[in-house]
């Protein structure tokens, strides 16, 4: 069992049929336009859950440079990169928070992770991660983003390369992906959070 590497996590909504579908159409056919009401989702749950007073730095989990420049956009940035304009109209003040792209990078182009069960994915993502703003990682309080939550593997990498270079506290943000067996859901729940921390 790997530790905990982050203190909170929160889901914006439950990764069903048709979120996996909104996502889908949004990640791999160009609906970046989607990005909006996801950030909307997303944005509320922060607001919910987080004392945006204990927040410094906001990121997503990084794209290697190859994906990136397939895709076109790193989906989980494009999912917070508004937040200080939608704080604005509420009258939220996240002056003080910076929105960073990429505090950590991807460093090596791993396999499609689709298929691959938690034990696969953690091997496949090992050492994928670099930090590269150190001076912002250390001592600072970080939330992560990413789009979905299947095992954690990837966004447990990258709080263990953030974690090893002084990051003061970690806490993350997605939309959970239901297991398919109901043997996985502690698998899926092992590194970065428990089910009670995700829907209390």
């Amino acid at each position: 069992m790997q530790p905990n590497r982050f203190a909170m996590a929160r889901a914006y909504g439950i990764y069903d049929q048709s979120l996996e579908k909104a996502i889908h159409q949004y990640k791999y056919n160009e609906r970046i336009w989607l990005a909006r009401p996801f950030s909307l989702l997303l944005f509320s749950t922060f607001i919910k859950y987080w004392d945006i007073n204990d927040v410094d730095i906001i990121t997503p989990v990084p794209l290697h440079i190859k994906r990136f420049r397939q895709r076109g956009f790193n989906q989980a940035y494009m999912m917070f990169r508004k937040w200080p304009q939608m704080a604005r109209k509420m009258n939220i003040d996240i002056s003080h928070i910076q929105f960073v792209r990429e505090i950590v990078i991807r460093t090596r182009a791993t396999e499609s992770q689709v298929g691959m069960d938690h034990k696969e994915r953690t091997k496949n993502l090992k050492g994928a991660f670099e930090a590269r703003n150190l001076s912002k990682i250390n001592g600072s309080r970080i939330v992560l983003v990413d789009d979905v939550f299947t095992t954690g593997s990837a966004a447990n990498e990258c709080a263990r390369e953030m974690l090893r270079h002084g990051a003061g506290r970690l806490t993350f943000s997605h939309s959970r992906r239901l297991p398919k067996r109901r043997g996985l859901i502690s698998e899926a729940c092992l590194n970065c959070m428990t089910p009670s921390s995700l829907y209390p």
